[in-house]
């Protein structure tokens, strides 16, 4: 009977410690069934990929353990389940233009994993092509760095999504003014006349306007009037908490007390070593502000530093960007920064990987502009001829039909004269000052505007703000 029971046990026990054996480390089989098809990342990190050349590199975990990551490229005609489910939701102004990157992970995938995938050969669109991820509900828009002669795209995952895919945007029309003007393709109207004071609180009152219906009127707040910039106050305002705090509550309050549609932040001469406080302004002001207000945020003009990037000053547009509704960024007025590989197009390669273009729209003053350096200020158009001299002709008597006369530009400095841009149509000329600067006027010409609009069609950028259409510098 001993003997019975013993062999019951043993065959009891045996299969028991097989499966124990098994299903713990260092075989655990449990942990292989269940991660079939991923591949083992140890505490220094590691990289997984796909036969077309995707590749996700995980950084060190910070501790001894491993995780299973998976990462799949799955063509929009094999997705299924939830896969099915994020092509069906895939917005009406994107299409998407690759496969999609399923990311499957068992344990915690660690923050700043880097994600690099092959750009389509879609080469005519590649300025127009963005990263987007799956988080089960919505696409999201992803920050990312193209490659163009690699031809990859590269973004790094501070929370990694469902899936990853890249799109083709589709083009927008979108322009907006900041005085009443014709009206048949604009969408929003920004009067300026709001302003910090130097005790930090708003004055003023928005420019009357003539705004139509469907005209949404979003005023703009300054802390500057013509070439006069109150850099103090805003720099106070910024330097404390409590500062911020109050400013942002003042502003969310003059917006609903006048029942703005929106409001427009144009602070001019912040200091670059508080661009964390304006980030941080932003952000409380859009939690303050109700959701279906309008925040709009403009840049200090963009200057470029190396390896391709440009300089915001105070306003880091990737992080601003997460918290405003609207980026606009100063453009040029040089028609020779449209061309192609120009400053523009680099510009705004840079801007589109740090904010999703359905969020940028370029600023081009309409009036006459002066660039001294990378400096561009609004100039009155008479005062700016009168750099080029006044025009004289040394003439004494009558002057008879068809008889020629030489005239000559008296009192002008080193000038070029009036040029015309070939490309654009663009009148402007140069000068050189008493201190020997020099200073390019591109003067006041509708063809003048014609490549802003042009490059932000080309670029599917929310639209173009143009500014003093009624020749007015602060309006």
């Amino acid at each position: 009977m001993k003997n019975k029971l013993f062999s019951v046990a043993a065959y009891i026990l045996i299969p028991l410690l097989i499966l124990v054996v098994l299903f713990l480390p260092p075989i655990s089989l449990f942990d292989r069934l269940l991660s079939s098809g991923y591949q083992t990342i140890s505490a220094e990190g590691g990289t997984v990929q796909t036969p077309d050349g995707a590749a996700l590199t995980v950084p060190p975990l910070g501790g001894s353990g491993q995780i299973w990551v998976r990462l799949d490229s799955v063509p929009e005609t094999d997705a299924a389940g939830p896969l099915a489910d994020a092509v069906a939701a895939i917005p009406p102004a994107l299409t998407l233009s690759s496969p999609l990157y399923q990311i499957q992970h068992r344990g915690n995938l660690p923050a700043g994993a880097a994600l690099l995938l092959p750009l389509p050969a879609e080469p005519d669109a590649y300025h127009t092509l963005d990263l987007y991820g799956w988080d089960g509900m919505h696409w999201r828009w992803l920050a990312n760095q193209k490659n163009n002669a690699a031809q990859t795209i590269q973004t790094t995952l501070s929370n990694p999504p469902q899936a990853v895919a890249v799109m083709n945007t589709r083009p927008l029309r979108n322009v907006q003014v900041s005085d009443s003007a014709e009206q048949t393709i604009l969408a929003e109207l920004h009067p300026a006349g709001l302003v910090l004071d130097a005790a930090g609180k708003i004055s003023g009152q928005p420019a009357p306007t003539a705004a139509g219906d469907g005209l949404a009127v979003i005023p703009t707040l300054r802390n500057w009037r013509g070439d006069s910039v109150n850099d103090a106050a805003v720099n106070a305002m910024l330097a404390s908490a409590e500062g911020r705090s109050e400013h942002a509550r003042a502003v969310a309050a003059w917006v609903q007390a006048n029942s703005a549609a929106g409001i427009a932040l144009d602070y001019r001469g912040i200091a670059p070593n508080l661009q964390p406080e304006f980030t941080e302004f932003v952000t409380e002001l859009r939690r303050t502000l109700p959701d279906t207000v309008q925040l709009s945020v403009r840049t200090p003009a963009p200057r470029p530093i190396s390896a391709g990037g440009w300089d915001t000053g105070a306003v880091d547009v990737q992080a601003v960007a997460q918290a405003a509704d609207v980026i606009e960024i100063p453009a040029s007025p040089n028609p020779h920064d449209y061309a192609a590989n120009g400053a523009m197009p680099q510009l705004l390669d840079w801007a589109v990987s740090r904010a999703n273009r359905a969020q940028i729209q370029l600023a081009l003053n309409t009036g006459s502009t002066e660039q001294v350096e990378q400096s561009v200020r609004a100039v009155d158009t008479a005062d700016a001829l009168a750099k080029i001299g006044t025009v004289t002709a040394d003439v004494s008597r009558v002057v008879l039909p068809g008889e020629e006369i030489d005239f000559r530009l008296a009192g002008s400095q080193a000038t070029t004269g009036v040029q015309v841009d070939d490309a654009s149509g663009a009148t402007w000329f140069a000068y050189l000052d008493d201190n020997n600067r020099h200073h390019t006027v591109y003067l006041e010409n509708p063809a003048g505007v014609v490549p802003a609009v042009q490059l932000a069609a080309d670029y599917h950028l929310r639209g173009v703000a143009l500014e003093s259409a009624g020749g007015n510098a602060d309006t």
